[in-house]
């Protein structure tokens, strides 16, 4: 599981991680039976709230901004 905070209009990608999965896997193939990503709220404070995300190995999960500095 991992725990995020976010403040009031930042965001998260989840998307496949393809060094784990082939680009061309089928979302079936992905999730499978058991497959789930679950997104729990945790507690908010101060314009701030703690995101709880349990999802399979298969995804990677990345804050927006970390995303946009990699594609520099």
């Amino acid at each position: 599981m991992l725990t995020l905070t976010r403040r009031s209009g930042e965001s998260i990608y989840i998307y496949p991680d393809y060094s784990k999965v082939s680009p061309s896997t089928t979302i079936g193939e992905l999730f499978g039976e058991d497959g789930h990503i679950l997104i729990t709220v945790g507690t908010t404070t101060h314009n701030k709230t703690k995101i709880n995300i349990d999802a399979m190995s298969e995804f990677a999960i990345m804050r927006t901004e970390l995303e946009t500095q990699e594609q520099l």
